[in-house]
């Protein structure tokens, strides 16, 4: 059984953890917590303590679409990155192409010439 308590989130009291995940990653149990303050104070009474609670789950599912939106943006650069390469190599070998077949033609062209 393995205990964690991620260090963005206020330690749980006594002897308690946020998450403990048995045997081998098959079960994860998440605990329920009380509001607890960011200096750690216990708030006064349920309502209180469920803003707080409110509050950090708020701050860090912004905090995870910050990071996601990061994530896509990268995503989407690289996309544009790969797509502006690609494009060039494909103008490169028509290009290629095109000298390939010009020489081609300008070589029958001279072997008629000496033929005729």
């Amino acid at each position: 059984m393995d205990r964690m308590n991620p260090d963005d989130v206020p330690a749980p009291l006594g002897n308690y953890s946020h998450v403990i995940r048995h045997g081998a990653g098959t079960r994860i149990v998440i605990s329920g917590q009380v509001g607890v303050a960011p200096d750690g104070a216990i708030l006064d009474g349920l309502e209180a303590q469920m803003r707080q609670e409110s509050a950090e789950k708020r701050a860090e599912y912004e905090e995870r679409m910050q990071e996601l939106r990061a994530e896509r943006d990268r995503a989407a650069a690289e996309l544009r990155r790969q797509r502006e390469e690609g494009e060039q190599d494909w103008e490169d070998r028509r290009a290629e192409a095109q000298r390939a077949w010009e020489d081609v033609k300008e070589g029958f062209r001279r072997a008629w010439d000496r033929l005729s």
